[in-house]
């Protein structure tokens, strides 16, 4: 094999292995050989001569183009990847990805989560550097002994692997199914591993964070204030901080407080300079379990609940996640048709994955005001806006449509 034909089947092949849904693969000359157009006849003749062998071999299927001048060379397109595989000495990832499913039906007994796993698994996880040993190792961590343990991530890595790191590397592989578990509503084994570091929740606004506190004299439980925000500043609380929490309340204890939960970091921390809202959450996209518990203590706390995020399936999918998780209703704020039509220009292309993803909107979320006509823009163009985009001026001069909405409120009550 030349070195030509070689680079031309791990283009392939590595193409192969980051692409979601591969049907025919090809590619132009230009992607494998940079210079091919410029490059002198000597150069060029070698690489069509190396093309030309592979399609003798039935690995790939050439595309000319004809031109005034003379015939070029179009594109390359891949006839048998599995072959293309065996020809550079490198696993095939559907035949791992069969490995590894069948190893996950075998060991799952039944657990939703691993066989979750095994339906996710393909080619593209393959590419990403899943394999049968990493899929081992993460078994090992499901075990529920382990969850007793209360040493540090980094000891047990290595005294499970000889590997202080090895945890959070499996980590970083397996993160993405536990996030897929949970919009689909199946439980994750509680595993601390699974998450790379502790979980934690970014909250503004001048708030009192009270604890429960048993009296002596009397033995009857009293509320404490645990913190007070008094500046009103950006706090991180891991997620053991927020379980002491009991109850949230304003530092001047308004009727009808108001939180607004936003998507992004850098609009959280644009608008959490503002006061156009009593308490602003960073979501980090979809809740963690830390900001999950800090959305149930708000919406217990008696705030009225609001989300800012992307125009998008995923981002209107958050939505829908906070309305579960607070079980009570949260109203978007600049999520809407209006808002679709101001930043269209700057829209990205959504590719199928992503449009597939609105099948999972419920028809509860599409009837939220304004997230039905969303989501039909969204169909209708297939595209999406990011939140990065949108201009919050109306919610920094304190004249937002939602802000008046709360007065309205306080005034009714």
């Amino acid at each position: 094999m030349t070195g030509w034909e070689r680079k031309i089947a791990c283009a392939f092949t590595k193409r192969y292995s980051v692409v979601t849904k591969p049907k025919t693969m090809r590619l132009k000359p230009e992607s494998i050989f940079p210079r091919f157009l410029t490059a002198d006849a000597e150069e060029k003749q070698s690489f069509l001569k190396a093309a030309l062998h592979l399609e003798r071999k039935g690995l790939v299927t050439l595309n000319w183009e004809k031109t005034n001048a003379c015939i070029q060379l179009k594109t390359i397109i891949c006839s048998s990847v599995e072959r293309l595989f065996e020809l550079t000495g490198q696993k095939d990832p559907i035949f791992t990805a069969l490995k590894v499913k069948t190893m996950l039906k075998k060991e799952s007994n039944g657990d939703p989560f691993l066989e979750l796993i095994s339906d996710y698994v393909g080619h593209y996880r393959i590419g990403r550097q899943i394999d049968i040993q990493s899929v081992r190792d993460f078994i090992r961590l499901c075990d529920p002994k382990l969850r007793q343990i209360t040493g540090t991530t980094r000891a047990l890595s290595v005294e499970l692997f000889n590997d202080s790191k090895r945890i959070e590397y499996l980590a970083e592989l397996f993160s993405p199914f536990a996030a897929a578990a949970n919009r689909k509503g199946i439980p994750v084994p509680n595993i601390p591993f699974l998450r790379r570091s502790i979980p934690e929740t970014l909250i503004a606004g001048k708030l009192v964070f009270e604890q429960r506190h048993e009296d002596d004299e009397r033995g009857a439980p009293t509320m404490q204030p645990f913190l007070i925000n008094g500046a009103g500043v950006v706090l991180g609380m891991p997620l053991q901080s927020v379980k002491n929490i009991v109850r949230v309340t304003t530092l001047h204890q308004e009727v009808k407080p108001t939180a607004l939960m936003v998507e992004n970091k850098e609009t959280f921390y644009v608008l959490s300079r503002t006061l156009s809202y009593h308490c602003f959450l960073y979501t980090c996209g979809y809740p963690s379990e830390a900001t999950a518990a800090m959305i149930r203590l708000l919406a217990d706390s008696g705030f009225s609940l609001y989300h800012t995020g992307d125009l998008d399936p995923g981002g209107i999918l958050i939505l829908q996640t906070i309305c579960t998780i607070a079980g009570k209703m949260v109203e978007p704020v600049f999520m809407n048709e209006t808002i679709f039509e101001r930043y269209l220009p700057w829209g990205r292309s959504l590719n199928p994955a992503m449009l597939n993803e609105i099948a999972r909107i419920h028809n509860e979320t599409r009837g939220i005001p304004g997230i039905g006509a969303l989501v039909r823009r969204i169909e209708e163009t297939r595209k999406g806006i990011e939140q990065e985009i949108i201009d919050y001026a109306e919610l920094r001069d304190n004249t937002a449509g939602v802000r008046s909405l709360a007065g309205e409120a306080r005034n009714a009550a």
